[in-house]
């Protein structure tokens, strides 16, 4: 059961798009004026739209993590292996708007030149730029445009002014020039030069100069991406309406940030240059007095060289002293280097001491190398930045490692240099005898050994650092330089135009969908299938109704008001009413003798119950049969319009004005066809129809005819029908396809299960081809006015096949 459900289900589903489609293919020339509508729109956007071309390069990260101020050896050893996170902090360093700010003012792209063309403005740059123009008055956040025009003489006319201060006077000035001179407009002082490649471009050149931000934000888009998350290789792309300037943007951009980094790696080697030369520059004048004071002692004492008087001990003190003067000199750089690690914050350290601990030096180095990155954080965006504060934390950390290591040395070299100084003085105990004078020169001189050593020591360093700062090399190689097709990347023209097609097609079926969605009227056959009122036929549109543009502008349709049905006739209206005619045979039996009574009713207005009655009637009279129509319609009488509307019909004869024969009219001449017309129209209709003349008018019809149609008025909207369902033995309820509301059919439904109208059985009319074996949908319908009209009193709505009812 289940499946059966399911298999139910998809072909409902199945029938619903079908018939959608099916709807669609009929209005085809919507969807070809929608498509032609569409593409040509694309087209012009096309045409409107600026192409943007798009240049990428390859850039290789260099590995480098050595140090700068380390020895070249240590650098070239410490070559190999690879830092992603390094990867990652240059990416951020070449979107930076430092780096970026710097490629505006070298490339002067915060002033741009361009051209009025057809469909779109066409930019000068580079090659195809015939002057330069410099705003001499404004500053970085002040902006100005103007309109140079250049004439064959090679002077210009300068107008069109808009700046910061200018008026519509301003505007509309007009002032001439020369190349190479400064002219005063409403935008300040201006100079315009010709470029080596100038030319006469023909029209006039709008120059628009943006304040230093908007070029700054305008150009930072040059994307920086890894090519692969294992590679060090990097993609810088950048998109562009000119190609040559989207190449100069690439390429300036990598040259800004290798000096850019090459002035920061130089940094330490700056700063540890800068305390060797001040230290040599104190060590310098110390000496100058050491070598000062051994001269006057030797001048004074007379004595060449006292050491001779103690030399077999001074073999021994000597040995003694080159130890101490080694620990001294180590004591004196880690006092040194631990005053500078206390008192600075953010300053770099010297490397390459002398302190002959490897572990303190490896320290340095990585302490400088966290700072380095920390001011250039700063300087890149500002101290709010939260990639400061983890950095910051790190170097407070290593300043107080650094720190405590070096005061371990200290202790160590204090007190290796305690124990050597009593071993000397036990030396000195043992050469007590020799003169005060050598005491003396020895402690002179091992001043000045001291001195001598450590100015020569510094000597050393200060050229390994000029040798680093020579040996420092960009940390980036282009691999790629920037190209790409000369074609252009944005308008993609295939997918403009693809989609203005799809557009095309979805506009109309949009509202093809949407139209149906919102239709809450019977469209066909299936809509009412459901229904439990007996079917027996359904009669198509006999005529092509105008569409809704047509229908504003030249009025509604004009309905036919005749019978169509002819003998020797197949057309689909005739056929369509053939199998009508075999059907209402089949339910139409005679009840005892006499002809079978038909009313012939609907529920709206324009559903074209008159047009049915009349026709089958005409069917059933090609079979030879004999047939009456009685327009029971007393107020609008439109079945008597068939036969020219008579002043004496039925109301007449229910007055005893006439008798019933006088009051039948043949229909085309025809004596098996009659139509009894309605004459006088009553002021009462309803009250009339209780008069028993009409009961024995329907009895007299029923002897004489084998089928009697009374045309009756819609149900509910008047009593009428509620009272003409006594005389008959049969009711045909017509159901007008777009007309008739899917709300009501349970109402009809009731109707027949209530019996309210004898023998009910339902005729769909109105049909077009469009609609046929239309599927449903699911709707929601709400109304107030039930049937819309008030009968006897609203017009024609053009939507049936006759205008009667």
């Amino acid at each position: 059961m289940a499946e059966n459900n399911n298999n139910a289900e998809e072909q409902s589903n199945g029938l619903e798009f079908q018939d959608l489609l099916f709807l669609s293919l009929s209005k085809w020339y919507w969807f070809v004026l929608s498509v032609l509508a569409c593409v040509a729109l694309g087209v012009l956007v096309i045409l409107r739209s600026t192409p943007v071309y798009t240049r990428s390069a390859t850039l290789l990260i260099k590995h480098n993590d050595s140090k700068a101020g380390a020895s070249v050896e240590q650098q070239i050893s410490e070559l190999g292996g690879f830092n992603m996170s390094q990867v990652q902090d240059e990416i951020i360093a070449l979107k930076s708007p430092a780096i970026t700010s710097e490629v505006v003012k070298r490339l002067h792209l915060d002033v741009n030149y361009s051209v009025a063309g057809t469909f779109h403005d066409y930019t000068l740059y580079g090659d195809r730029q015939p002057i330069e123009v410099k705003f001499l008055s404004l500053t970085d956040t002040e902006s100005a445009s103007f309109t140079v025009d250049i004439n064959n003489d090679g002077s210009f006319v300068v107008s069109n002014f808009v700046g910061p201060n200018t008026t519509d006077e301003d505007e509309r000035k007009a002032l001439k020039g020369k190349m190479h001179t400064v002219i005063n407009t409403p935008v300040g002082r201006v100079l315009i030069d010709a470029k080596n490649n100038y030319y006469d471009v023909g029209r006039p050149i709008k120059v628009y100069r943006s304040t230093l931000k908007k070029a700054i934000d305008r150009y930072n888009t040059v994307d920086v991406s890894l090519m692969d998350k294992q590679s060090n290789m990097l993609s810088l792309t950048f998109r562009d309406v000119d190609i040559q300037r989207a190449v100069d943007v690439i390429n300036t951009t990598i040259d800004v940030y290798n000096e850019s980094w090459l002035d920061d790696r130089n940094k330490v080697a700056v700063s540890t240059s800068k305390f060797i030369n001040e230290r040599l520059r104190v060590i310098e004048e110390e000496l100058g007095h050491v070598d000062k004071d051994i001269s006057s002692f030797k001048s004074e004492n007379m004595i060449p060289d006292p050491e001779e008087a103690g030399s077999a001990f001074f073999n021994k003190a000597e040995e003694t002293g080159d130890r101490i003067l080694e620990l001294s000199n180590q004591l004196y750089m880690a006092k040194y280097v631990r005053s500078m690690v206390g008192n600075n914050k953010h300053e770099l350290l010297p490397t390459n001491s002398g302190i002959n601990n490897a572990a303190i030096e490896r320290l340095i180095g990585e302490y400088n190398e966290n700072v380095l990155n920390y001011n250039r954080l700063v300087s890149n965006s500002s101290t709010s930045n939260p990639l400061l504060e983890p950095l910051e934390e790190r170097i407070k950390n290593q300043r107080v490692v650094i720190m405590q290591s070096i005061d371990n040395l200290v202790l160590t070299l204090e007190t290796q240099k305690k124990n050597l100084e009593r071993q000397e003085g036990v030396l000195n105990s043992k050469i007590a005898s020799n003169p005060d004078q050598a005491t003396y020169f020895t402690s002179i001189g091992r001043e000045q050994k001291v001195k001598e050593s450590l100015y020569i020591f510094l000597l050393q360093k200060r050229e390994e650092n000029e040798l680093t700062m020579a040996y420092t090399a960009y940390n980036t190689r282009l691999i790629t330089p920037p190209t790409g097709s000369n074609e252009p990347t944005s308008p993609v023209r295939r997918n403009i135009l693809l989609i203005a097609f799809v557009l095309g097609l979805a506009i109309p079926f949009g509202l093809i969908y949407i139209r149906e969605m919102l239709n809450t009227r019977v469209r066909g056959r299936k809509d009412i299938e459901n229904s439990a009122i007996p079917y027996i036929g359904e009669i198509p549109l006999g005529y092509k109704r105008k569409g809704i543009l047509k229908r504003i502008f030249t009025g509604k349709d004009k309905e036919k008001r005749e019978i169509v049905v002819k003998p020797q006739n197949s057309n689909v209206i005739n056929e369509a009413f053939r199998v009508l005619r075999s059907n209402f045979e089949f339910v139409a039996k005679p009840q005892g003798n006499g002809g079978v009574v038909t009313m012939v009713t609907s529920a709206n207005v324009n559903s074209g119950k008159t047009f049915i009655s009349a026709n089958l009637a005409e069917s059933l009279a090609i079979k030879n049969k004999k047939v009456c129509v009685v327009d029971l319609d007393l107020r609008k009488a439109t079945s008597s319009a068939f036969v020219g509307k008579p002043k004496v019909g039925i109301t007449n004869y229910i007055i005893g004005q006439c008798s019933l024969d006088e009051i039948k009219c043949k229909v085309n001449g025809q004596d098996n066809f009659v139509i009894v017309p309605v004459g006088t129209m009553p002021p009462n209709p309803s009250e009339l129809l209780y008069e028993d003349r009409l009961a024995q008018a329907i009895n007299e019809l029923r002897q004489e005819y084998d089928y009697i149609f009374l045309d009756c008025p819609p149900v509910e909207i008047v009593a009428d029908a509620s009272i003409i369902r006594n005389y008959a033995d049969l009711t045909v309820f017509v159901i007008r396809a777009h007309v008739f509301e899917r709300s009501m059919l349970p109402e009809i439904d009731d109707f027949y299960n209530t019996k309210r109208y004898p023998n009910m059985v339902m005729v769909l009319n109105g049909t077009e081809d469009a609609f046929k074996s239309y599927g449903y949908h699911r709707y929601g319908y709400s109304y107030g006015y039930r049937y819309g009209y008030r009968y006897g009193y609203g017009t024609s709505r053009g939507y049936g096949n006759t205008s009667e009812d």
